[in-house]
C-alpha cells in the first residue's frame, strides 16, 4: 500500500514536471539519433502488422475463433491451477542445518558420543561447513543419554556460491549417515518462518482420540510410517519423540510384607534412597556450604538380582531381604509422553521426495491416517497447520480481489458492463504465472498467490489503457469498432513499454541467489510470467472483449450528451 501510494504521488506530481522538461520541441532540420530512428521504424512496422491482425479478429469469424481460444485458455488455467502441487513457503538456506542423533533405548552417553564423533568428522570434511556445535543428552526428540544434537554452521554465501546449499547438504548427509549401524542420525533444514516447528518438512500429530492406549498408538504410528515409506513419495518420515525405554518393575506382595512386619512406607523409602538419592544435611568446608546426599553404590544396584538382595528393616528391628516380598520384571514404557490439544499424541515429521510438494505429502498422510484403526485421529501443527489454513482461504481471497477490481472499475466508468472487458483479461495473466511456475518446478505456495494477486492488478492495468481510450473515442461520436481500432494503435507502445519495464524490474528477483533467494525467485517467477502473457495476449484479446461488450450492452448517452445534442431527457 505504501509503495503504491508513493508511486501514485510521484506520477501525479513529479512525472508531469519531468515530462515537460524532456519533451521539448526539437530544432528544425535536426536528425533523430540513429538507434532511435531504427527502433521507431521497426516498431512502426510491427504496429502495422499488429493492426492488420487485430482487424481480422473483428470479423464475425475472428470474434468466434478468439472467444473459443479464450474459453480454452480459461478452462486450461482452471484445470492447471487446481492440479498444481501446493506448498506453504519455500525452504530457505539460513546458513546452518541441524543433525539430531538417536541411539537405541538404554544406550549410554559413551555410545552416543561414539556416533556423534563419526558424524562430526564427516561434517568437518565438507567444504561448505565452517564449524559445528554438538550437545549430548538433548535433541528435538527429547532428553536422555541416547540423544544428541549438532548445529552445523555453513560458510557465508559468498564463499560457497558453487557449492551445495543447505537442503542439498542435508540430503547428502542423511544418505551418508544411513550407513552407520550404531544409531540413527536425521539431518534437516530449519523452517523458513521461525517458530513453526523444528524442521522444514511437515508436522503431523497422530492422536489417541478414544483412549486406546500408548501401545496401540505407537503401533498405529509405525503402521502409518510403513505405508508412507512404501509409497515412494516421502524422502523421510520419523516419529519426533523418544522410542519406548526399558523399565524395571517391582511387584510387592503387600500381604506377605505385613506378615513379616515390613511397613510399606519404609520399604518405599529404602528403595528411594538406594536407587535414587536422599538429602541429609549441610556442612561447611572452608567458606563454602556443601550438601550431603546418600545413595547406594553403583555395584549394588546394577542388576535386578543385586537390587532384590537389598535388605529392609521390619518392625522388630530385623533385616529382611527384598526378594522375600518383591519380584522384578523388565518391561517397556514410553520414555516421553506428549499431548496435543488435550489428547495423547505422537508427533511425526518428515518431507517429500525430490519433486514432491508438501501439499501432496500432506494429502497422502491424511489418506493413510484414514486407514488406521478406529479411535486414532490426527491433526496438523506448525507450518503444516498454517499451510492448511492458507489453502482454505484461497477461493475467498481471489474472489474478493475480483470483486474489488470490478467495483472500482464500475465506479470509474459508471457502468456495470464496461468493467467486464477489463476483468476478462485476468485469466490471460494467470496463464503465464502458472506456466512459468511449472517450468521452474515451483509449487502453488504463499508467494505464488501473492504474485497472482499482483498479476490481477497488472493485467487489469493493461486492459484499462485500451478500454479507457476506446471509451473516450466512442464518447466523441465514433462507433465502437472505430473507437477500439484507434485505441489499439495509440496504446500499443505504452502497454508494451510499461510491461517491458516491469519485466526487467522483476528479473533480478527471478535470478536471485544467496540468503532468501527461494522466496524472491518464487514471487518473481510468477509475476514475470504473468506479466509476459498479459502483455502479449491482452493487446489481442482486450479489443475483442470491448467490442463484444459494446455489442451486447450498447452504450447509453449521458444526460449532458443528450442535452448537447438537443434531445429530450426522460427520467425513468
Amino acid at each position: 500500500v505504501l509503495s503504491v501510494s508513493i508511486s501514485a504521488f510521484l506520477s501525479l506530481s513529479l512525472s508531469p514536471a519531468i515530462a515537460q522538461g524532456l519533451l521539448k520541441k526539437e530544432k528544425e532540420g535536426k536528425k533523430e539519433w540513429a538507434p532511435f530512428r531504427w527502433f521507431n521504424t521497426a516498431f512502426n512496422k510491427f504496429t502495422d502488422t499488429y493492426m492488420i491482425n487485430v482487424k481480422k479478429m473483428f470479423s464475425k469469424t475472428g470474434l468466434l475463433i478468439t472467444m473459443a481460444v479464450f474459453a480454452v485458455i480459461t478452462a486450461f488455467v482452471g484445470w492447471r491451477f487446481a492440479s498444481m502441487p501446493t506448498g506453504f513457503v519455500p525452504s530457505e538456506d539460513q546458513g546452518f542445518i541441524v543433525a539430531s542423533s538417536l541411539m537405541p533405548s538404554g544406550s549410554t552417553r559413551a555410545r552416543t558420543l561414539e556416533l556423534t564423533a563419526k558424524t562430526d568428522a564427516w561434517f568437518l570434511e565438507q567444504p561448505e561447513v565452517e564449524r559445528i556445535i554438538t550437545v549430548a543428552g538433548f535433541s528435538f526428540f527429547g532428553t536422555g543419554q541416547n540423544t544428541s544434537i549438532t548445529f552445523v554452521n555453513l560458510k557465508p554465501w559468498g564463499e560457497r556460491e558453487e557449492m551445495r546449499n543447505a537442503d542439498q547438504l542435508a540430503t547428502t548427509a542423511t544418505g551418508e549417515f544411513a550407513k552407520f549401524q550404531e544409531g540413527n542420525t536425521f539431518v534437516f533444514n530449519m523452517p523458513s518462518i521461525p517458530g513453526l516447528g523444528n524442521s522444514s518438512g511437515f508436522d503431523f500429530q497422530l492422536q489417541d482420540k478414544s483412549g486406546v492406549g500408548t501401545q496401540q498408538l505407537m503401533g498405529a504410528a509405525y503402521q502409518l510410517i510403513g505405508m508412507a515409506s512404501q509409497s515412494g513419495k516421502f524422502g523421510e518420515i520419523r516419529p519426533d519423540t523418544l522410542p519406548p525405554a526399558p523399565l524395571l518393575t517391582f511387584e510387592v506382595d503387600r500381604v506377605k510384607a505385613r506378615s513379616l512386619g515390613i511397613d510399606i512406607g519404609e520399604l518405599n523409602n529404602t528403595l528411594q534412597i538406594a536407587l535414587g538419592s536422599a538429602y541429609i544435611n549441610d556442612y561447611v568446608e572452608g567458606q563454602k556450604v556443601r550438601q550431603v546426599w546418600i545413595q547406594s553404590d553403583a555395584e549394588t544396584r546394577s542388576t535386578p538380582q543385586e537390587i532384590l538382595s537389598m535388605q529392609v528393616r521390619n518392625s522388630q528391628g530385623n533385616l529382611v531381604n527384598l526378594s522375600e516380598v518383591a519380584t522384578a520384571e523388565w518391561t517397556e514404557a514410553p520414555a516421553k509422553l506428549t499431548r496435543y490439544n488435550g489428547s495423547p499424541s505422537i508427533p511425526l515429521t518428515g518431507n517429500g521426495a525430490e519433486g514432491v510438494s508438501s501439499g501432496e505429502v500432506m494429502m497422502l498422510m491424511e489418506q493413510y491416517a484414514e486407514q488406521l484403526p478406529k479411535g486414532i485421529g490426527y491433526e496438523w501443527s506448525g507450518q503444516s497447520l498454517e499451510e492448511k489454513v492458507a489453502g482454505n482461504q484461497t477461493t475467498l481471497l481471489f474472489s474478493l480481489s475480483f470483486l474489488v477490481i470490478f467495483l472500482v472499475l464500475a465506479a470509474l466508468y459508471e457502468s456495470w458492463s464496461v468493467p467486464l472487458a477489463v476483468v476478462l483479461v485476468v485469466p490471460l495473466g494467470i496463464l503465464g504465472s502458472i506456466l512459468f511456475a511449472e517450468l521452474s518446478s515451483m509449487p502453488n505456495d504463499i508467494y505464488f498467490k501473492v504474485g497472482l494477486i499482483t498479476i490481477i492488478g497488472l493485467s487489469a492495468k493493461n486492459a484499462i489503457l485500451i478500454v479507457e481510450f476506446a471509451r473516450e473515442a466512442q464518447g466523441e461520436g465514433k462507433s465502437a469498432l472505430e473507437a477500439v481500432t484507434e485505441a489499439c494503435r495509440l496504446r500499443l507502445r505504452p502497454i508494451l513499454m510499461t510491461s517491458l519495464a516491469f519485466i526487467m524490474g522483476v528479473l533480478p528477483l527471478v535470478l536471485a541467489s544467496g540468503a532468501g533467494s527461494a522466496s524472491r525467485q518464487a514471487i518473481g517467477t510468477s509475476v514475470m510470467g504473468g506479466m509476459i502473457s498479459a502483455a502479449v495476449l491482452a493487446i489481442f484479446f482486450v479489443p475483442v472483449f470491448y467490442l463484444l461488450v459494446r455489442k451486447i450492452f450498447p452504450r447509453k448517452l449521458k444526460h449532458y450528451e443528450l442535452a448537447a445534442k438537443g434531445m429530450e431527457i426522460k427520467d425513468d
